[in-house]
């Protein structure tokens, strides 16, 4: 008799005290699984305690069940059964009977690979080949044939954890992973503002003059300028001494006849005075009017320069200005190129 039915024999009680544990069908079919594993029929012991694990999670069918799986060679069946009759093993079990249970769990054991998990977080969920163990925190051992298993661990947030185990027959292994949380992603760049459709106006390029270069020089226009203000000047004063000679001749012919002086040999003082003044203010409003027309043609070639000087700075149209003087008639000639 191997070590397993001894061990499962020690477990077999009474019909009697089977019925005071279980409700009547789990006892019923605990007693003929027990009477199977008497007769060494481990294919029937199996089916009925299978049964009766169905109906009734009690220490004692999970005992029995484990140690006709191990007579089967059905390991890892065995050592699921095993531990889950050691973890609800009532304290006032003898201590023999929990060394026993354990020898057989250490013997279903060593032909297994049992892990045991911690992961951070707790709750993290724990996949082999693809396939979920559920999410921790695991309380208890995870039972695996011996090969070779892809590990997975993941969780909301982190940084999933995969590998490999290279299960062993015996092998013992504590998986204590920690996953690192997932770093946020960097912002995406701001999207470049959208082009206005409304058409920005073209700003006229600004000249701009190197070192050593020289502009139009502004002597000339300061010159002519000048000479355009004095010749109205004497515009303006020829103008009023012309106006006072009419007045004085205006008063001298007040009280001569106006034929008196028609025949020159008989001109008196009185008419030579009206004559001579009548002569200065002609003479005054000539030259008042020639002071004019100098004056206006020197204006407009004044205008002239500032206007050449000006396109010169802005390398723009050409502008040429030339005076044009008489004594009745003045003006300027303005050519321009473009």
């Amino acid at each position: 008799m191997n070590r397993s039915f001894v061990a499962l024999a020690c477990f077999l009680i009474p019909l009697v005290q089977a019925r005071s544990a279980f409700a009547d069908k789990a006892a019923d079919l605990f007693t003929e699984g027990s009477k199977a594993a008497e007769e060494r029929d481990w294919d029937a012991c199996r089916a009925k305690l299978i049964e009766a694990w169905g109906i009734r999670q009690h220490w004692r069918i999970a005992a029995n069940l484990g140690a006709c799986e191990l007579n089967l060679g059905m390991y890892r069946d065995a050592a699921e059964h095993l531990s889950s009759g050691l973890r609800v093993l009532p304290a006032d079990v003898g201590a023999d009977t929990r060394a026993e249970l354990t020898a057989l769990l250490d013997e279903a054991s060593t032909k297994l690979v049992t892990l045991t998990f911690r992961t951070d977080p707790s709750d993290a969920e724990v996949l082999l080949d693809g396939k979920s163990l559920g999410r921790g925190p695991f309380e208890r051992s995870i039972f695996l044939d011996a090969r070779t298993y892809a590990i997975e661990i993941r969780a909301e947030g982190r940084k999933p954890f995969k590998g490999t185990i290279e299960g062993r027959a015996g092998q013992r292994e504590a998986v204590d992973r920690r996953l690192e949380p997932v770093e946020a992603a960097p912002p995406e760049p701001a999207a470049p503002p959208r082009p206005s459709r409304r058409a920005t106006p073209r700003t006229a390029p600004i000249p701009r003059v190197g070192p050593g270069a020289q502009g139009p020089s502004i002597v000339p226009l300061v010159v002519v300028g000048a000479a355009a203000a004095v010749a109205l000047g004497v515009s303006v004063g020829l103008s009023v001494a012309a106006d006072g000679k009419a007045d004085e001749a205006q008063e001298a012919a007040k009280d001569l006849n106006p034929s008196a002086c028609d025949d020159p040999r008989r001109s008196t003082a009185a008419c030579k005075a009206l004559e001579g003044a009548l002569s200065a203010s002609d003479a005054l409003s000539s030259g008042a009017v020639a002071s004019f027309a100098v004056g206006g043609a020197l204006m407009l070639g004044t205008i002239g320069l500032a206007a050449w000087n000006l396109s010169h700075a802005r390398r723009g149209p050409a502008v040429r200005a030339a005076p044009a003087i008489g004594m009745s008639l003045g003006g300027v000639t303005v050519a321009g190129s473009w």
